[in-house]
């Protein structure tokens, strides 16, 4: 006969009263991805074209009614002044509404991801640039603009849409390339340790 056998008691080791400790270097790898998390883009500057860039025109119109002025003096037909008159105040409208259309028509944005170039007052097309894809940053200024402290900035990236970006008629154009520069050279930064981990 087989005898039935005697249960054994089983002893269990008791739960540990805190968590296990994680591996070293672990919590500082944590920290470090956190703190590489993507930040909020947020906006840096934003601008119009400057009204300085429409000086050569307001220069050109300044000096037709000069020319205007000495015509009239000289002829004294009463049709004649009214010739000139009338011709002087289409030429200062149609500087007036090229300037105001240019000025309103056009608007850049820099934040710290991205570069929008606005064109168009009723339709309107919006480019893009990400920061991260520019290879060059180039000023323009003619000697006019030299004098206004104002000029063109050109962008130069390796986006296959749109390669080429200008914000024309810019004040500071300097401030804003350096402002462009050095959040290129952050995002660059920032990949590249993320890489690295």
């Amino acid at each position: 006969m087989t005898q039935d056998a005697e249960p054994h008691d089983i002893k269990t080791d008791p739960l540990p009263s805190s968590p296990p400790t994680s591996p070293a270097g672990v919590g500082d790898l944590i920290a470090s991805s956190e703190k590489t998390s993507p930040e909020k883009e947020s906006e840096i500057w934003a601008g119009r074209i400057c009204w300085k860039h429409y000086s050569a025109n307001l220069l050109l119109a300044v000096l037709w009614s000069i020319v205007a002025i000495v015509l009239a003096w000289k002829f004294n037909p009463p049709w004649f002044h009214w010739t000139i008159l009338g011709a002087t105040l289409c030429a200062w409208f149609y500087i007036f509404v090229k300037m105001l259309y240019g000025i309103l028509s056009h608007r850049y944005r820099l934040t710290t991801e991205r570069l929008f170039s606005e064109q168009g007052l009723l339709s309107r097309t919006i480019d893009q640039t990400e920061l991260i894809r520019v290879d060059d940053v180039r000023i323009f200024q003619t000697l006019l603009d030299r004098i206004l402290k104002i000029g063109t900035v050109e962008i130069l990236s390796t986006d296959q849409t749109n390669r080429t970006m200008k914000l024309v008629g810019i004040e500071s154009p300097q401030s804003l390339a350096d402002h462009i520069r050095e959040n290129v050279q952050r995002l660059r930064n920032r990949s590249l340790y993320v890489k690295q981990l």
